[in-house]
């Protein structure tokens, strides 16, 4: 295993320090076509709203910090469209998906970068 940075790139979906409603834990992150040959290898990315999305899972928490490098508390969640640095753990051997190598990778690290507050509200 090694370890690959992924650098400014829209995060979503946080569930990084608590479980998610499948177990686990997770963020998705989101980019442009011109970033997918980049981002392909390390994950199924989906096309929605002509915008890529990749969800990354892990099965422990993620580490989550801030620009100074510091970590952020578990209360504070990662808003939607927040911009940031995501750390991924990589196998080494690839494994073949639809006719492509690709080697899934799993967060062990984010940095937010621009912090868009997760905000709970009735609906």
């Amino acid at each position: 295993m090694h370890k690959v940075m992924i650098k400014d790139i829209t995060l979503n979906w946080d569930k990084t320090r608590t479980e998610g409603p499948y177990g686990g834990y997770s963020i998705q992150i989101e980019f442009d076509g011109d970033r997918y040959e980049e981002l392909f290898k390390f994950g199924h990315a989906k096309i929605s709203s002509n915008k890529w999305r990749m969800n990354l899972r892990s099965t422990k928490p993620i580490e989550v910090i801030d620009s100074c490098m510091n970590e952020l508390p578990d209360e504070v969640l990662i808003g939607n469209q927040s911009k940031g640095n995501i750390m991924l753990l990589l196998p080494d051997t690839p494994m073949s998906f639809r006719g492509n190598e690709i080697r899934k990778g799993i967060p062990i690290a984010i940095q937010v970068i621009e912090y868009n507050g997760y905000i709970k509200g009735d609906f």
